[in-house]
């Protein structure tokens, strides 16, 4: 078991209260599957429309993320 599996368990447990704790689970699966198969549908998508655009559209993705964690409303503020 890897170090981020245990810290994503305790983190989880922290943060989530026991109503909505299954949905954050679920949501965090279904972005495990995301992970895994990002590398075969990129590559796919470079074949047919080249590198530069799928550069340019990740690095728009990226860039969009590190804004968006400033409009997430917490309640242990």
């Amino acid at each position: 078991m890897s170090a981020f599996k245990i810290a994503n368990e305790g983190m989880f447990l922290e943060i989530t209260n026991e109503t909505n704790r299954a949905m954050y689970q679920g949501i965090n699966g279904s972005l495990n599957l995301t992970v895994a198969f990002f590398p075969f549908i990129s590559g796919v998508l470079i074949n047919y429309v080249g590198f530069t655009p799928i550069f340019i559209g990740v690095s728009l993705f990226v860039s969009f993320a590190f804004f968006l964690p400033n409009k997430i409303k917490c309640g242990m503020e």
